[in-house]
């Protein structure tokens, strides 16, 4: 904005020149160059193509053994915890195994997670209840 009584802007009043604008910093080069750019733009872009998906794995994925007879299970919250605040819940029933998820009982409620998040549950056997 251009006061009328001084004929400058307010920025030339305060840094004595005006303010550049980014495409401004250069100095215009010869028009050939672009010229001469742009074809050799237009056929680089011509050798590129989108890369090809991947093909599935032929080899079977890691399934760890303790999992194949596993009853019970740690669940690994995923939360950030505090420093004595232990990264798995549980333990938690499996209700049947699958490949990649599992169902589980969690309070009486269906709950299905996947193996990653999980971790089987070593547990002693329950002890018989004495009589007597």
């Amino acid at each position: 904005m251009e006061k009328r009584d001084i004929y400058h802007t307010l920025v030339k009043l305060v840094y004595g020149e005006d303010f550049r604008l980014p495409g401004q910093f250069a100095a215009p080069g010869p028009r050939g160059y672009i010229l001469a750019f742009l074809p050799a733009l237009r056929q680089a872009k011509a050798y590129l193509h989108p890369t090809s998906p991947r093909l599935p794995l032929s080899h079977p994925i890691h399934f760890p053994a303790d999992f194949c007879d596993a009853t019970t299970i740690f669940l690994r919250t995923g939360a950030t915890t505090g420093p004595l605040q232990p990264p798995y819940t549980g333990p938690y029933c499996v209700l049947h195994q699958s490949k990649k998820y599992v169902p589980l009982e969690i309070k009486s409620h269906l709950y299905v997670a996947s193996w990653d998040r999980m971790k089987a549950a070593h547990l002693p056997p329950a002890q018989p209840a004495s009589q007597g």
